[in-house]
């Protein structure tokens, strides 16, 4: 599907804004429009509600390893990946103390101290923009809040991900669906822990193409090298990125690249000195696995304890 003008022009207000009449005033579209076009996208676009996560002791993380997703990390993506080597991913969520600190015994881990994704504004675009200054920097480690975060925040936050435009009384409702549990409180009290709690830690949204059954699959790079934070982040300017998750001088870089992408793709891998450590890996049909993560029911005393819970998701979550 060819994004029309009036969708590109919602995707780039929807990173801004905390609701359809946001993106309905920020795109300058008539609110009933709007709605038409969310739902025209739901099939084809995955949204992303981002938030500090170190403020709630989170970390984007990536896990290459054999066996799944370690159970200190709440898992949202996995999948067995083939190339030049086979190897298994796992994306998700995981302490950040416990990330930060590198506890993760012989795991090859990306931590997310960055989280790059797909700039819409560039659509529609096959090739890295030109590298700026800011692009070459490192991203640095965040400071880890003595935030304790609570089970309405964790339970709003578990089904907000993906859903950006989700009222937070009904993101709370679903999970209450699934525990018993929580607190039946009212629908003013949960919009007043989100407005006070979770709405100042929002950083905004995102959102990148997933068209399904499109005939590429998916493809994962390991990059490193001390400008792989610069390739990924000039590289989400291509319609076919993803994501990207930036490391100190590595970063793992999640996209469906047409053929003619890849060529930018790599014409800028080797401008800026950058290898990728396995070569391209790719999703096979049929493998990946995505989760939802239950967060709520693994805090403890406003912390997270070392296994997380999820249940299965049709699409994925996050990153």
């Amino acid at each position: 599907m060819q994004l029309g003008e009036k969708h590109v022009a919602f995707l780039r207000a929807a990173l801004k804004a905390s609701s359809l009449k946001n993106v309905a005033e920020g795109a300058g579209l008539r609110y009933s429009v709007t709605r038409r076009i969310y739902r025209e996208l739901a099939n084809i676009v995955a949204f992303r509600f981002l938030v500090n996560f170190p403020a709630f002791r989170l970390l984007p993380v990536a896990v290459l390893a054999s066996g799944g997703c370690p159970p200190w990390v709440a898992g949202t993506f996995t999948s067995k990946l083939e190339g030049e080597v086979e190897v298994e991913v796992c994306l998700g969520l995981a302490p950040a103390k416990r990330v930060l600190r590198q506890e993760y015994g012989e795991a090859e881990t990306v931590r997310g101290l960055q989280v790059v994704y797909w700039d819409p504004s560039s659509y529609p675009s096959s090739t890295p923009r030109q590298p700026s200054e800011e692009d070459y920097a490192l991203p640095e480690e965040p400071r880890v809040v003595p935030a304790r975060p609570d089970v309405v925040d964790a339970s709003i936050l578990s089904f907000k991900l993906d859903n950006p435009f989700l009222k937070a009384s009904k993101a709370y409702s679903l999970a209450r669906g699934l525990d018993s549990q929580l607190s039946n409180i009212t629908a003013a009290t949960v919009e007043y822990h989100f407005r006070r709690h979770v709405k100042p830690l929002w950083t905004g949204n995102a959102a990148y193409l997933v068209v399904p059954e499109n005939g590429i699959p998916v493809q994962v790079y390991l990059v490193e090298g001390w400008r792989s934070c610069a390739l990924a982040r000039v590289a989400s300017s291509i319609t076919g990125h993803w994501f990207s998750i930036l490391d100190k001088k590595r970063a793992l870089v999640v996209a469906r690249f047409s053929a003619h992408e890849k060529v930018g793709f790599y014409r800028a891998m080797r401008a800026l000195g950058v290898r990728s450590a396995y070569g391209e890996l790719i999703v096979p049909p049929g493998e990946a696995r995505y989760r939802r993560p239950l967060l709520w029911k693994s805090l403890k005393g406003g912390d997270w304890v070392y296994s997380f819970e999820s249940i299965d998701s049709h699409r994925p979550v996050f990153p």
